[in-house]
Parts: C-alpha cells; structure tokens; sequence
C-alpha cells in the first residue's frame, strides 16, 4: 500500500463498528453512565471481598520449574520460615550475657508471636553420654585407669591386700605359659600396676602409677564445649538470637507483619534497659518486610506527586479542568473494572502485579487524553457536541482502540512465559488496559455529551499550539533525520557498558536498618542468611558430602548438627559399659584401709622378681621394678611400712572416689540420639522424615553473577538438588530477565500482526513501530552512559515503553494516512502526544525520589525511556512522515478540515438538531478534473440587489478561528428563488476572510445566493477551491452579504485531480 498517496476515509475497520457504538452511547448517554457507574461499584466490592495479597518472594516463581521444586521439596521437609535474627554487640562478655538473657527472656513471653527461640547451645541432655565423644584409644586407656583405680577398693573377689594380690599373680606365673608376646604383655601389665602402687606407697617415685588424669583432662575440656554457650562471632562481641515469626492473622498483609511490631517494640525496650549495648534485627522475614514497607510508602506519597503533576499538565494541555477531570473520572471506572477482574481471573496480586495499579494510571490514562483532544479541537473548530464525538470516533477512535489493543497483547504475551511474577503481571495488566480503553471509547463519549450539553454555549477551551513549537523540525526532515541518526549511533554506544545488577541487596531501601546489618555481615563476616541448603538422607551421607563441600576452594565453611552427635560402634559401646560398670563399684564414702604385713609383701616381692627373670627370655621392666621394690622395703622397718601404707591408703581411696564419681555421670552406655539434642537446634538441621540439612556458606561474593554461578555449579555437581537462597537467586533472576525478553519479542510481533490489521499494510505497520524500536535503543544506550544497571525491579520497562512507543506511532501514522496534502503535525495530536508521555512520565519520574533504590532504578530507566520515545514521536517522526508525504501538496490544518467537511465526511446523527446553514457554501460535484490554466481578467458583474428579508433570524454558525461550521453533504442547494435568510449580525471576520478567498480569481456571489467561479471559458461553476489563489489586483465592490472585494490574477492554481490507482477509490469521492 502506497503511503503517499491521498488517505481513504476510516480505511481501518475498527472505525464503522465505533461509529457505530458511539453513535448507540450517544442516542442514550444517561443509561450508559449510569449502567457504567454501577458496575463499577459490583467490581469494588467484588474486589474489596474477594481480592487476596501474596507478598512473598516465592510466589513469583513457577512451582513447575525444576530450581523451585528444590526449594519446594526443602520447604516441605523443613518449614517456610526463615529465622528472624537479633544482633546484640558489647566489648564487655557480662553486659552482653545481660542483654541477650533479657531479650530471650522478653521474647519468650510473647508466645503468640514468636517460637523457636534459639540463642545459646545448650548441651545438658548430651552430657551423661560424654564418654561416647571419646575415641577408642581413649576409651581403652580410660578403661585401664578405672579399672586400676577401682582396685583401691575391696570387693568378694579382689583384695585389697597387695601381699595377696601378688601372691594370685605369682602363682599364675608359675602355673601358666607365658612365652607368647600377647601373655607376656598381659602379666607385665599387671604386675606393673600392682609393684607401682607399692612404690607409691614407700615414696619411690620412679615407681608411680600413671595417674588417670590424661583421659580425664581431654574429656573435661570436651565436657566443656557441651555445656551452654552462647551463639557468637569468633571474636566474641557479636551475639545473635534466632527465632522464628508466627503469623496467625490471615488478614496481614505482610506474612507476620504483627509479629514484628512486637519483636521490633521488645528491642526498643532492651535498647533503654542496656544502653552500652547495641541491638540490631535483621533475616529474611525483616529485610522482605522492611522492604514491603518502605516501597508501599514510596508509591502512596510518588503517587500524589503524580497525581498532582497530572492535574497539572492536564490542565496546561487542554485549558481547563472540566475536561481533564472527565477524563480522570473515565480512568477511574476502567481501574475498577480493572480490579473486578483480577479478582475474578486470578484472585490475588503479588510483588510484581501489585504495580499494574501504576501501569493503569501511566498508560490507561493515555486513550482519554487523545479522545478529549481530538473532540475539544473539532469543538473549537465549530462542531456540535455530537458531530465532534462522532469524527472522533472515526478519526481518533481506530488509533485509540489500536494502540490499546496493541498495548494490552504486548502485556498478554508475558503470560506465554512460565515465569509466575511475570505471567500474572501480563494477565492483569494487559486486561486492565483493554478494560481501560473499552471504558474510553464507551463511557467517556456519553460522559462528555452529558457535561458538555448543559454548558454548550460555554466557550470550548483553547488546545496549546504544541506543534507550532516543534515545527521548524519537520521543516527540514532531512537535516532532523540525518541529527538523530547520529544521535542514536552515539547513545547506541553506551549498550556495552549496560549491565544486569542480580543483587537484590542493591534494590533495598536506603537507610534500612536490617538490609544495612545484612550487608555488613556478609561483607565482615562472610557469614549472613544467603547460604546453600544441601538435604541428606543420613548421616552418613552427610558426612561424606560436607567432606567433598570443604574441599571445594568457593566454600568458606559449613553447618550441620551431625558433628554434634558423635559417631558409635560395638567396640565403643562394650568398652563404655565396661567403664560404667567399673565406675559402679565406687563406695559412697571411703572405706577402712586393709592392714598390711610387711614380712609377707617382702617375700611376695622378691619372689616375683625372680619369676619374672626366670620366665623372661630379655630384660624385663617388670622384673627390674620388682628388684627395685625388694631393696626398698628390705630397708624401711615394718612398723613405719604398714602406717605408711594404711595412710597412703586412705588417701588415694579419697583422690578415685573425687576423680571417678563425675566420670561416672558421663558414662551412660547408651549412644547419644537427637532426642537429646535442643528441638530449637534440631528444628532447623533435621526434617520432618529424619533428613539432615547442610549449610554451605559461599567463599568471596556471591552477588557477582559470575561467582555466585561458580559457586553454584561446584555445589551441583556434589549435589544436583542443592538449594538455598543463593541457588533460587541465581536461577530465578535468569529466569526472571529471560521471561521479560522472551515476552517482549513475543508482544513485538502481536504487536505488529495487530498494526497489519489495522492498516492494512505491512509498511505502515513497520513505520508505526519507528519510534518505539529507536526509542528503545536510545534509551538502552543511555542509561548504558549513565551506568544504571537494569534489574528485577525495572524491567518491567519493557512492556510499558512497548505500550508507549507504539500508542505514539500509530497515532501518528493514522493521521499521516488522514490527511490530504504533505503531513503537518496538528496541535491536537501533538498535546496528546506531549500529555500521554509527560503524564507517564510525572507518574513513574517521581519514583526517583524514593527510598526503595528499586523504584528509584524504575522511574529513573522509564523516564529515560518515555523521553527518548516522547523526542522521535514529537520531533523525528513528524519529520519522516512529513519527507515521506513531500510529494503531496502543503495543507495547513485548517484546509485539512475546510476539504473534509466539504467532501461531506463527517455525517451527523439524525436526532441532533443542528442549525442549517445557507446553501452558498453547498459543494457541487466537480465535474471534470481542473488543472493550471491562464485565464483573461473576469468581466465585473452587475451590483447585486438587496437581500430581501423573509424568514426570521436563524442561529448563526458558532464562531471558530478560521473555519465555519456545517452539516450539509454535497449537492445540497436550496431552490434558485429561495430567499437569503437574515442575520443576526455581521458574520465574523474569519467567515469573511474565507469569503474572501473563495471569491479570488473572478469569483462573485448574486443575488440568487449561489457562489460562481468564473471559468476561463466565460461560464462559471459553484465550486469551492481546494487551495489558495495567489491574488495580483484587489477591488472593492458590494455583495450580498455586504462589502467584497473581487481580485483578479493573471494565473491561478487549482488542484490537480488525480486518477486512482488500480484497486484503489477515489479519494475525491464525496
């Protein structure tokens, strides 16, 4: 289809069946409001009933998505609850034991809201199983010295006597064989232990037994990591207290939003009871709250600055409020239709969704703005009320209907991705705008007739002269398209210095307390809520995969609750029953040391020594300390020896009973269980089915996108179903920028299948999509320059500046195909267009100054956007169409409307009772095409005669700038004797200056009230010119409508008529 060829009237097919309905709205505009309004009011309250809020993170991911069902299967086994974290800093160990004893203490009262409270490790039921923490050669020694100690003590089988006992090994040693090494060993041990003892007693301290206390210091320093410590950094000036939130009001809007008022009013309260503390509150739940928060605040104040901004350009564009607020109102209803179905389709918002309100408010007031500004130009231009709608709807209402059909498909192939947050938000932001521009192209002509009607007589406000400014760039469309071009390749630059930011901590809110403490621990202490999750079916398994995590150079460390229980075997466990029975044999009390006789000890002992040389085959400790021990009591006398050895006695009686008795508490042969681990520490390592839980914390940052997929890869290919926050922030944020370019190249040629239908015409669909693909680009390069980084929150740029930048173009391009000589912007398009983009702006640009650095990236990124789209709309476009239509002839806009209405193309409603005006200005068919001819100087006529007064006054035509008004088709002409009617008053001077024009060249009106034009054969034709007559001479003379002049050139111009093109109509055809 040719694009510089004259435009065919309502060539888009959406333009009958809007007359149409227009011309239905129009015949009953009351019902219509009102039908309108109550509607409104059902989906208000559908959705003030039925409307739910999901506020989590997850509810933006696809459960089918094979990332998610990790998180999913961790969630099901573990809970989904984060734990709420408070900090509490002191240099000094007392006061930060305060502190943190009283917050746990307040915590622990609030019941209703909080649970799983969990600050220090408490160990106690693991304590009187300590012995299983022992290894095995430990457990062997510890056995060796109960059970010398317990020989200090009499029972029905062992004596205490050491004359007795050496006269049992004495008499084994000489009835058994002994020449095995393993024997040997044994009998040496024996004999050892008891000479030892002796020696002990005589003061040979050569000869001393080993006392038990090298096991039993290395239990009591393990026994002292399972006694109660509190959860603390390694330099021990950070505590942390862990709980997790309850949230039994359905009706929060933020999940446990009650839980942490009161958590955050119990830290105010120990703030004032520890001022040398510091006390802090961070976690997921807080950050996701405070985040929650601090946007909701941003977008209710934004929101009136927008509002405000809107008023005001509103009221700039269009010279008044009425009109604006009309448009506002028609806004409004469309919202809550909006609302009514999001209830009905989908029956919640999220994260995401929750933003389609704003979408509606910058892109569903855009089909109001250029409603009302085609009608109020038609109005000024002298059109009736109903006239104006219905040229409205046919010249405007295609453009409009297209743009928001074209908008809302861009929004609809976001539901094509399997990306939740992003499917929803195409679903209720693409139906809102399809609702929106329903309600403009019904509603608000009703709602117009009705306003409009009882102050018809009230002058129509003035439209800005916008394309008047803007002009001089479509004067030279060659120079303006050769400018931008640079200007695009120069931004185009700035595209690989564009970057995709994935740290969500980068979108937290400025001066946020719990995003700030967060950061910070990561950063100090490589240590924060952001660490994988590793799920095991045992412990075994558990052990074996942490084994294989620390060995990776990307993992800083790990937790789990395994190394806590220690691991069991028989051995261990008959080794351990072994000790706890010695351990029983221990009196309550000491008892009496047995006498001892010290001849007898003596032959005992060297008796023993010479067994011991005898059997031994080389040199035998044994057998030396036996000889030693022989020598010594040879010299002590027998009295001093058995005092002594009663004495020493009773004391090392005393030291066992005091050393052994705690040991005997610890040595319950039953292994440790995770029965007797704390539930607020089992809770979180240990599922619902017994699976064990690993926290693998990242080495380095994982908010660079390259590390963290390092990281996340060495981590799978231990575990492919490793989870955690960092794995779904890594998967869904890909998944996330992937879901809105796979929606944005699918909208893009929704887009474009939609242009084709309704222009008909492959080139000027792909010209009406100009401004949004160079507006694109120039935006991408810009903030490229600028270096802000697109992110989660942003792009949902995409679709919006797709809805803007196409709305423009094919506005734009309808006009374009409109018009009948070379394309000039009219102001009428060109304040729609500066009010849909400064509206869209004003409404987003006032997010740059939040808080929430995620709406601040937004309204900084869109504003960009929408001005760049908004400079190739206002400036370069207009140049292109304006080159593209250079071989047509220059109309100014006022011809453009004189040439339409004489065509006869805009057809009232029967029903209006409109004002007839006087058949001079009727238009005949022109009978053959006219061209540049020379023609002699016309013959003046005679005077006219007066006009004779037969009819009352008629209402004159209203008053415009330049042009008059009318309602007569083609060939309409009143008989030749009817009279002239009278007027009022003079007509105005723009009727005269057109009266004027349209007399140049020898044309003269007579008395019969046609209007001539003389012809260069001497005959004349009622014909009204189609374009200006370049006057050489200026006469006066008197006519009927009073004074006249009569200019006679030497050459005049007429318009060429053309011969349509095959398969084309006439696009002279009245």
């Amino acid at each position: 289809m040719n694009l510089e060829r004259g435009p065919q009237l309502s060539e888009s097919p959406l333009a009958a069946p809007l007359e149409r309905l227009t011309r239905a709205c129009l015949a009953a505009p009351g019902k219509v409001v009102i039908g309108a309004v109550v509607l409104a009011l059902i989906a208000v309250l559908a959705t003030a009933s039925g409307l739910a809020m999901k506020t989590s993170r997850l509810d933006l991911l696809s459960p089918r998505s094979e990332y998610n069902q990790r998180w999913l299967a961790y969630l099901a086994e573990f809970g989904d609850r984060d734990d709420a974290i408070v900090l509490v800093r002191s240099p000094q160990p007392a006061k930060l034991a305060a502190a943190l004893e009283d917050l746990a203490k307040k915590v622990r009262s609030g019941e209703t809201h909080f649970e799983s409270i969990f600050y220090r490790r408490d160990l106690s039921r693991v304590k009187g199983k300590a012995l299983h923490f022992s290894s095995i050669e430990e457990l062997r020694t510890l056995s060796q010295e109960t059970a010398r100690a317990a020989q200090l003590f009499p029972t029905a089988d062992v004596p205490l006597d050491p004359t007795a006992v050496l006269a049992q090994l004495n008499n084994r040693l000489e009835t058994i064989d002994v020449t095995t090494t393993q024997m040997r060993a044994q009998v040496e041990a024996q004999y050892l232990q008891t000479l030892g003892m002796i020696g002990a007693v005589i003061g040979e301290q050569t000869a001393r037994p080993a006392a038990p206390g090298n096991s039993l210091e290395q239990l009591e320093a393990r026994l002292l990591q399972l006694n109660a410590q509190y959860l603390t950094t390694d330099d021990g000036n950070t505590a942390f207290l862990l709980l997790k939130l309850k949230s039994s009001n359905t009706s929060e809007f933020a999940r446990g939003s009650e839980a942490i008022g009161k958590l955050r009013a119990i830290i105010t309260q120990a703030r004032a009871d520890h001022p040398d503390t510091w006390i802090g509150l961070t976690g997921m739940p807080i950050i996701e709250f405070d985040e929650m928060q601090a946007s909701q605040t941003d977008m209710v104040w934004t929101s009136i600055a927008s509002l405000i901004a809107v008023a005001f350009l509103f009221v700039a564009g269009y010279g008044g409020m009425r009109h604006a607020l009309l448009a506002c109102a028609v806004l409004l209803l469309g919202m809550a239709y909006a609302f009514g179905f999001v209830t009905l389709a989908i029956g919640h918002l999220n994260i995401l969704s929750a933003a389609f309100g704003v979408i509606l408010v910058g892109l569903g007031i855009d089909f109001g703005i250029h409603y009302v500004a085609s009608y109020l130009r038609l109005r000024k231009n002298g059109y009736s009320i109903d006239e104006a709608l219905m040229r409205t709807a046919t010249d405007v209402g295609p453009s409009v209907l297209t743009g928001g059909i074209t908008t809302a498909a861009g929004f609809f192939c976001a539901a094509l991705t399997d990306f939740t947050g992003v499917r929803e938000l195409g679903i209720v932001a693409g139906g809102g705008i399809l609702l929106c521009v329903i309600t403009a192209v019904t509603v608000l002509p009703a709602l117009l007739k009705l306003v409009d009607s009882r102050i018809e007589n009230r002058e129509v406000p003035a439209i800005l002269p916008a394309a008047n400014w803007v002009r001089g760039f479509s004067e030279s469309p060659r120079l303006t398209l050769a400018f931008f071009a640079v200007l695009t390749l120069v931004l185009c630059l700035g595209l690989f210095d564009l970057k995709f930011d994935h740290n969500l901590l980068n979108l937290q809110p400025r001066g946020i307390e719990s995003a700030q403490i967060e950061r910070e621990l990561f950063i100090d202490r490589d240590d924060s809520v952001w660490f994988a999750l590793s799920i095991c079916e045992n412990r075994e398994e558990l052990r074996a995969r942490k084994a294989k995590f620390e060995s990776l150079g990307c993992v800083a460390k790990t937790e789990e609750i395994v190394s806590l229980l220690p691991s069991s075997s028989i051995e261990k466990e008959q080794l351990i029953a072994t000790i706890h029975k010695q351990l029983a044999r221990l009196p309550d009390v000491v008892p009496s040391p047995a006498p001892l006789r010290a001849d007898a000890l003596l032959n005992e002992v060297r008796r023993a020594s010479r067994l011991l040389a005898e059997t031994s085959q080389q040199e035998s400790p044994a057998a030396a300390l036996a000889q030693l021990t022989a020598q010594s009591l040879a010299q002590i006398p027998p009295q001093v020896l058995e005092a002594s050895w009663a004495q020493a006695q009773a004391a090392m009686m005393q030291t066992a009973i005091q050393s052994l008795r705690p040991l005997a508490e610890l040595s319950n042969p039953e292994p440790p269980t995770l029965e007797d681990l704390p539930p607020e520490l089992t809770s979180r390592f240990v599922g619902i089915t017994h699976k064990h839980l690993i926290r693998v914390f990242a080495k380095g940052s994982i908010w660079d996108m390259d590390e963290l997929a390092t990281f996340v890869g060495e981590l799978e290919k231990v575990d492919p179903q490793v989870t955690g926050h960092p794995v779904q922030t890594f998967y869904a944020s890909q998944h996330m920028q992937q879901s809105y370019i796979t929606a944005g190249l699918y909208a893009l040629v929704a887009v474009f299948v939609l242009l084709v239908i309704d222009f008909r015409s492959f080139r000027a669909s792909l010209l009406a999509m100009v401004p949004l693909l160079v507006g694109f680009l120039q935006m991408c390069g810009t903030i490229g320059w600028l270096g802000i980084p697109l992110n989660p929150a942003n792009m949902i740029v995409l679709p919006l500046l797709l809805g803007i930048g196409v709305d423009d173009g094919v506005h734009l391009v309808h006009e374009m195909r409109r018009s009948r000589g070379r394309f000039k912007l009219s102001n009428s398009t060109a304040v729609a267009v500066i009010l849909t983009s400064t509206t869209t702006m004003a409404s987003f640009g006032s997010m740059i100054l939040a808080r929430h650095r995620g709406l601040q990236t937004l309204g900084q990124v869109l504003t960009i956007g929408v001005l760049c789209c908004l400079s190739m709309s206002l400036l370069a476009f207009p140049a292109l169409l304006t080159w593209l239509t250079r071989h047509r002839e220059e109309l100014d806009e006022d011809e453009e409307d004189i040439l339409q209405l004489a065509r006869g193309t805009t057809t009232p409603p029967t029903d209006v009772d409109v004002p007839s005006i006087p058949s001079t200005f009727a238009v005949p068919p022109a009978k053959s095409p006219t061209r540049v001819i020379d023609e002699p100087p016309p013959v003046e006529e005679p005077a006219p005669q007066p006009m004779v007064d037969v009819s009352p006054a008629v209402k004159r035509p209203q008053r415009t700038e330049t042009f008059f008004q009318t309602t007569l088709t083609a060939h309409q002409a009143p008989p030749e004797s009817a009279p002239e009617p009278a007027l009022e008053e003079p007509l105005p001077e723009e009727i005269e200056s057109l009266l004027d024009s349209l007399t140049r060249g020898g044309a003269s009106v007579d008395d019969s009230s046609s209007l001539e034009y003389a012809q260069g054969d001497g005959s004349s034709q009622q014909y009204l010119p189609e374009s200006s007559v370049e006057p050489l001479a200026d006469e006066s003379s008197d006519g009927i409508l009073g004074p006249r002049r009569l200019i006679t050139p030497a050459r005049r111009i007429l318009p060429t008529r053309q011969s349509p093109g095959e398969g084309e109509a006439n696009p002279d055809e009245v």
